[in-house]
Protein backbone atom coordinates (compact mmCIF):
# COMPACT_ATOMS: atom_id res chain seq x y z
CA UNK A 1 0.00 0.00 0.00
CA UNK A 2 1.37 3.41 -0.99
CA UNK A 3 0.99 5.86 1.88
CA UNK A 4 3.31 8.66 0.80
CA UNK A 5 1.83 12.14 1.29
CA UNK A 6 2.79 15.52 -0.14
CA UNK A 7 4.44 16.51 3.15
CA UNK A 8 6.64 13.39 3.10
CA UNK A 9 9.22 14.13 0.36
CA UNK A 10 10.36 11.38 -1.99
CA UNK A 11 14.05 10.58 -2.41
CA UNK A 12 16.03 12.83 -4.77
CA UNK A 13 16.87 11.12 -8.07
CA UNK A 14 20.24 11.27 -9.80
CA UNK A 15 20.33 13.88 -12.65
CA UNK A 16 21.81 11.28 -15.01
CA UNK A 17 18.83 8.98 -14.33
CA UNK A 18 16.39 11.85 -14.88
CA UNK A 19 18.01 12.68 -18.22
CA UNK A 20 17.76 9.02 -19.28
CA UNK A 21 14.10 8.86 -18.28
CA UNK A 22 13.23 12.11 -20.08
CA UNK A 23 14.92 10.85 -23.24
CA UNK A 24 12.88 7.65 -23.09
CA UNK A 25 9.67 9.68 -22.69
CA UNK A 26 10.62 11.98 -25.57
CA UNK A 27 11.42 9.05 -27.87
CA UNK A 28 8.04 7.41 -27.19
CA UNK A 29 9.76 4.13 -26.34
CA UNK A 30 7.55 2.90 -23.50
CA UNK A 31 9.48 -0.36 -23.01
CA UNK A 32 12.69 1.64 -22.51
CA UNK A 33 10.90 4.05 -20.17
CA UNK A 34 9.63 1.27 -17.89
CA UNK A 35 13.07 -0.34 -17.92
CA UNK A 36 14.58 2.96 -16.74
CA UNK A 37 11.90 3.23 -14.03
CA UNK A 38 12.74 -0.24 -12.73
CA UNK A 39 16.41 0.74 -12.50
CA UNK A 40 15.67 3.69 -10.19
CA UNK A 41 16.61 3.31 -6.50
CA UNK A 42 13.03 4.32 -5.57
CA UNK A 43 10.10 3.29 -7.77
CA UNK A 44 7.81 5.79 -5.98
CA UNK A 45 10.20 8.66 -6.78
CA UNK A 46 10.62 7.37 -10.33
CA UNK A 47 6.86 7.25 -10.99
CA UNK A 48 6.47 10.78 -9.62
CA UNK A 49 9.23 11.95 -11.98
CA UNK A 50 7.46 10.27 -14.92
CA UNK A 51 4.18 12.02 -14.01
CA UNK A 52 6.02 15.36 -13.80
CA UNK A 53 7.59 14.84 -17.24
CA UNK A 54 4.84 13.14 -19.26
CA UNK A 55 2.57 16.18 -19.94
CA UNK A 56 5.41 18.47 -21.10
CA UNK A 57 7.08 18.88 -24.47
CA UNK A 58 9.74 21.33 -25.71
CA UNK A 59 10.32 21.92 -29.42
CA UNK A 60 11.84 24.56 -31.69
CA UNK A 61 9.68 26.62 -34.05
CA UNK A 62 10.80 29.67 -36.05
CA UNK A 63 14.00 30.02 -34.06
CA UNK A 64 12.15 29.91 -30.76
CA UNK A 65 11.96 27.18 -28.15
CA UNK A 66 8.28 26.48 -27.46
CA UNK A 67 7.30 24.90 -24.16
CA UNK A 68 4.07 22.96 -24.52
CA UNK A 69 2.15 21.60 -21.52
CA UNK A 70 -1.08 19.65 -21.23
CA UNK A 71 -3.71 20.77 -18.73
CA UNK A 72 -7.04 19.19 -17.81
CA UNK A 73 -10.26 20.44 -16.23
CA UNK A 74 -12.30 17.77 -14.38
CA UNK A 75 -16.05 17.72 -15.02
CA UNK A 76 -18.61 15.68 -13.05
CA UNK A 77 -21.50 14.83 -15.38
CA UNK A 78 -24.87 14.19 -13.68
CA UNK A 79 -26.75 10.94 -14.34
CA UNK A 80 -28.78 11.08 -17.53
CA UNK A 81 -26.41 13.50 -19.27
CA UNK A 82 -24.11 11.01 -21.00
CA UNK A 83 -24.92 12.68 -24.33
CA UNK A 84 -22.25 15.24 -23.50
CA UNK A 85 -19.72 12.44 -24.11
CA UNK A 86 -21.35 10.82 -27.14
CA UNK A 87 -23.40 13.44 -29.02
CA UNK A 88 -21.17 15.58 -31.22
CA UNK A 89 -23.91 18.19 -31.62
CA UNK A 90 -23.87 18.88 -27.86
CA UNK A 91 -20.19 19.74 -28.05
CA UNK A 92 -20.55 21.83 -31.21
CA UNK A 93 -23.33 23.95 -29.72
CA UNK A 94 -21.14 24.64 -26.69
CA UNK A 95 -17.73 24.89 -28.36
CA UNK A 96 -17.56 28.69 -28.78
CA UNK A 97 -18.39 29.31 -25.09
CA UNK A 98 -15.91 26.63 -24.03
CA UNK A 99 -13.08 28.05 -26.12
CA UNK A 100 -13.71 31.61 -24.93
CA UNK A 101 -13.80 30.46 -21.28
CA UNK A 102 -10.48 28.62 -21.68
CA UNK A 103 -8.83 31.55 -23.46
CA UNK A 104 -10.03 33.91 -20.73
CA UNK A 105 -8.82 31.67 -17.92
CA UNK A 106 -5.31 31.37 -19.38
CA UNK A 107 -5.12 35.03 -20.49
CA UNK A 108 -2.83 36.22 -17.62
CA UNK A 109 -0.25 33.55 -18.55
CA UNK A 110 0.01 34.93 -22.13
CA UNK A 111 0.10 31.37 -23.41
CA UNK A 112 -1.23 30.23 -26.78
CA UNK A 113 -4.08 27.88 -25.83
CA UNK A 114 -5.64 24.98 -27.73
CA UNK A 115 -8.84 23.29 -26.46
CA UNK A 116 -9.39 19.80 -27.86
CA UNK A 117 -12.79 18.89 -29.19
CA UNK A 118 -14.89 16.65 -26.98
CA UNK A 119 -15.07 15.75 -23.32
CA UNK A 120 -12.87 12.72 -22.59
CA UNK A 121 -14.54 10.28 -20.14
CA UNK A 122 -12.36 8.83 -17.43
CA UNK A 123 -13.31 5.41 -18.80
CA UNK A 124 -10.84 6.26 -21.58
CA UNK A 125 -8.10 7.85 -19.49
CA UNK A 126 -7.77 4.89 -17.17
CA UNK A 127 -6.88 2.62 -20.09
CA UNK A 128 -4.50 5.00 -21.85
CA UNK A 129 -0.87 4.09 -22.14
CA UNK A 130 1.60 7.01 -21.98
CA UNK A 131 1.69 7.20 -25.79
CA UNK A 132 -1.92 8.44 -25.98
CA UNK A 133 -1.24 11.27 -23.55
CA UNK A 134 1.88 12.23 -25.50
CA UNK A 135 -0.06 12.21 -28.76
CA UNK A 136 -2.17 15.08 -27.43
CA UNK A 137 1.02 17.10 -26.95
CA UNK A 138 2.73 16.06 -30.17
CA UNK A 139 -0.25 16.91 -32.36
CA UNK A 140 -0.33 20.47 -30.97
CA UNK A 141 3.08 21.18 -32.49
CA UNK A 142 3.11 22.89 -35.94
CA UNK A 143 3.07 20.75 -39.06
CA UNK A 144 1.63 17.58 -37.56
CA UNK A 145 -1.39 17.34 -39.88
CA UNK A 146 -4.53 15.33 -39.18
CA UNK A 147 -4.05 12.78 -36.41
CA UNK A 148 -6.17 10.21 -34.62
CA UNK A 149 -5.54 7.82 -31.75
CA UNK A 150 -6.96 4.30 -31.51
CA UNK A 151 -7.09 2.43 -28.21
CA UNK A 152 -8.97 -0.28 -26.32
CA UNK A 153 -11.02 1.19 -23.51
CA UNK A 154 -13.08 -0.18 -20.63
CA UNK A 155 -16.55 0.98 -19.57
CA UNK A 156 -16.91 1.78 -15.86
CA UNK A 157 -20.18 0.19 -14.73
CA UNK A 158 -22.14 2.56 -12.48
CA UNK A 159 -25.65 2.77 -11.02
CA UNK A 160 -28.05 4.66 -13.32
CA UNK A 161 -28.25 7.56 -10.87
CA UNK A 162 -24.46 7.93 -10.45
CA UNK A 163 -22.40 10.78 -11.93
CA UNK A 164 -19.63 10.22 -14.46
CA UNK A 165 -16.22 11.83 -14.63
CA UNK A 166 -14.85 13.56 -17.71
CA UNK A 167 -12.04 15.96 -18.59
CA UNK A 168 -11.51 18.92 -20.87
CA UNK A 169 -8.10 18.76 -22.54
CA UNK A 170 -6.14 21.97 -23.06
CA UNK A 171 -2.61 22.50 -24.37
CA UNK A 172 -0.85 25.75 -23.46
CA UNK A 173 2.20 26.82 -25.48
CA UNK A 174 4.67 29.47 -24.35
CA UNK A 175 8.09 30.76 -25.37
CA UNK A 176 8.55 32.50 -21.99
CA UNK A 177 9.12 29.42 -19.81
CA UNK A 178 6.87 26.86 -18.19
CA UNK A 179 3.62 28.42 -17.01
CA UNK A 180 3.30 29.59 -13.42
CA UNK A 181 -0.30 29.44 -12.22
CA UNK A 182 -1.31 31.84 -9.45
CA UNK A 183 -2.41 30.14 -6.25
CA UNK A 184 -5.52 32.30 -5.89
CA UNK A 185 -7.72 32.82 -8.94
CA UNK A 186 -11.09 32.72 -7.16
CA UNK A 187 -12.98 35.12 -9.44
CA UNK A 188 -11.47 33.69 -12.62
CA UNK A 189 -12.09 30.10 -11.46
CA UNK A 190 -15.69 30.90 -10.57
CA UNK A 191 -16.40 32.39 -14.00
CA UNK A 192 -14.75 29.44 -15.75
CA UNK A 193 -16.77 26.93 -13.75
CA UNK A 194 -20.07 28.75 -14.33
CA UNK A 195 -19.61 29.23 -18.08
CA UNK A 196 -18.42 25.66 -18.74
CA UNK A 197 -21.19 24.12 -16.60
CA UNK A 198 -23.87 26.13 -18.38
CA UNK A 199 -22.47 25.33 -21.83
CA UNK A 200 -22.28 21.57 -21.16
CA UNK A 201 -25.68 21.22 -19.49
CA UNK A 202 -27.64 18.75 -21.61
CA UNK A 203 -31.02 19.43 -20.01
CA UNK A 204 -32.38 21.26 -16.98
CA UNK A 205 -34.04 18.12 -15.61
CA UNK A 206 -30.73 16.43 -14.75
CA UNK A 207 -28.95 19.53 -13.50
CA UNK A 208 -25.70 21.14 -14.59
CA UNK A 209 -22.28 19.47 -14.54
CA UNK A 210 -19.90 20.30 -11.71
CA UNK A 211 -16.79 21.85 -13.26
CA UNK A 212 -13.35 22.40 -11.75
CA UNK A 213 -10.66 24.78 -13.06
CA UNK A 214 -7.80 23.60 -15.30
CA UNK A 215 -4.82 22.07 -13.55
CA UNK A 216 -1.65 20.22 -14.39
CA UNK A 217 -2.43 16.65 -15.41
CA UNK A 218 -1.43 14.79 -12.25
CA UNK A 219 -3.41 17.14 -10.00
CA UNK A 220 -6.44 17.32 -12.30
CA UNK A 221 -6.72 13.54 -12.66
CA UNK A 222 -6.22 12.68 -8.98
CA UNK A 223 -8.44 15.53 -7.76
CA UNK A 224 -11.09 14.64 -10.35
CA UNK A 225 -11.14 11.00 -9.23
CA UNK A 226 -11.39 12.01 -5.56
CA UNK A 227 -14.30 14.41 -6.30
CA UNK A 228 -16.04 11.73 -8.38
CA UNK A 229 -15.62 9.11 -5.65
CA UNK A 230 -17.09 11.55 -3.13
CA UNK A 231 -20.13 12.13 -5.39
CA UNK A 232 -20.48 8.39 -6.07
CA UNK A 233 -20.38 7.64 -2.35
CA UNK A 234 -23.31 10.00 -1.77
CA UNK A 235 -25.62 8.24 -4.24
CA UNK A 236 -24.31 4.65 -3.96
CA UNK A 237 -22.31 4.32 -0.73
CA UNK A 238 -18.94 2.59 -1.06
CA UNK A 239 -19.00 -0.39 1.33
CA UNK A 240 -15.47 -1.61 0.66
CA UNK A 241 -12.61 -1.41 -1.80
CA UNK A 242 -9.45 -3.18 -2.88
CA UNK A 243 -6.53 -2.53 -5.21
CA UNK A 244 -4.68 -4.81 -7.59
CA UNK A 245 -1.11 -3.90 -8.55
CA UNK A 246 -0.20 -5.32 -11.96
CA UNK A 247 3.13 -7.18 -11.96
CA UNK A 248 3.59 -6.71 -15.72
CA UNK A 249 3.90 -2.92 -15.50
CA UNK A 250 4.64 -0.39 -12.76
CA UNK A 251 2.01 1.89 -14.31
CA UNK A 252 -1.34 0.19 -13.76
CA UNK A 253 -3.41 -0.03 -10.58
CA UNK A 254 -6.90 -1.54 -10.69
CA UNK A 255 -9.36 -0.33 -8.06
CA UNK A 256 -12.36 -2.50 -7.12
CA UNK A 257 -15.37 -0.97 -5.37
CA UNK A 258 -18.16 -2.68 -3.47
CA UNK A 259 -21.27 -0.49 -3.70
CA UNK A 260 -24.48 -0.38 -1.71
CA UNK A 261 -26.60 -0.72 -4.85
CA UNK A 262 -28.76 -3.62 -6.04
CA UNK A 263 -28.21 -3.06 -9.77
CA UNK A 264 -24.45 -2.49 -9.62
CA UNK A 265 -23.10 -4.06 -6.40
CA UNK A 266 -19.49 -3.93 -7.62
CA UNK A 267 -17.47 -1.98 -10.13
CA UNK A 268 -13.86 -1.29 -11.01
CA UNK A 269 -11.70 1.36 -12.62
CA UNK A 270 -8.04 1.75 -13.49
CA UNK A 271 -5.55 4.34 -12.29
CA UNK A 272 -2.43 5.05 -14.33
CA UNK A 273 0.56 6.16 -12.29
CA UNK A 274 2.10 8.02 -15.24
CA UNK A 275 -0.96 10.30 -15.03
CA UNK A 276 -1.34 10.81 -11.26
CA UNK A 277 2.15 10.16 -9.91
CA UNK A 278 2.94 8.69 -6.51
CA UNK A 279 1.38 11.57 -4.61
CA UNK A 280 -1.82 11.44 -6.65
CA UNK A 281 -2.23 7.70 -6.11
CA UNK A 282 -1.73 8.24 -2.39
CA UNK A 283 -4.47 10.90 -2.41
CA UNK A 284 -6.90 8.58 -4.22
CA UNK A 285 -6.30 5.69 -1.84
CA UNK A 286 -6.55 8.08 1.10
CA UNK A 287 -9.96 9.26 -0.15
CA UNK A 288 -11.16 5.66 -0.48
CA UNK A 289 -9.96 4.92 3.04
CA UNK A 290 -12.09 7.78 4.33
CA UNK A 291 -15.23 6.27 2.77
CA UNK A 292 -14.94 2.56 3.58
CA UNK A 293 -12.56 -0.16 4.80
CA UNK A 294 -10.17 -1.94 2.50
CA UNK A 295 -11.23 -5.56 1.91
CA UNK A 296 -9.41 -8.64 0.66
CA UNK A 297 -12.22 -10.69 -0.86
CA UNK A 298 -12.48 -10.64 -4.68
CA UNK A 299 -15.36 -8.75 -6.30
CA UNK A 300 -17.23 -9.98 -9.34
CA UNK A 301 -17.44 -6.71 -11.27
CA UNK A 302 -18.61 -6.58 -14.88
CA UNK A 303 -15.96 -5.44 -17.37
CA UNK A 304 -16.92 -4.30 -20.86
CA UNK A 305 -14.37 -3.16 -23.43
CA UNK A 306 -14.53 -1.36 -26.76
CA UNK A 307 -12.17 -0.01 -29.39
CA UNK A 308 -12.24 3.78 -29.75
CA UNK A 309 -10.81 5.98 -32.50
CA UNK A 310 -10.32 9.53 -31.22
CA UNK A 311 -9.60 12.35 -33.70
CA UNK A 312 -7.00 14.63 -32.13
CA UNK A 313 -7.34 17.56 -34.55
Amino acid sequence: MIEIRQDNPLPTLDPAWLAQMRQAVLSGNEAAMWQVVRQAPSEEAAMQAVADTMPRLAYQHRNQVILSELFMAPVLIPAGSDAVFTDHSVWMSASQCLEEACQSWFLPTRANVKLYKGLRPYDWLGTWKPSVLREHLNVAAPGQGIKASRFLTEFIELPPHAPRLGFLFIVANSSKGWLTLPSNWDERDSRFRTVIASALQVNSRDGAPVVYPPERVQFAVSDGICKWLEALNLCAPIKGWSVEIQASTPDLVRVNLQLDDEKVPATQFTVRKHQVGTYGLSDILGALGAFAPMIDKPMDAVLRTAHVTLPLT
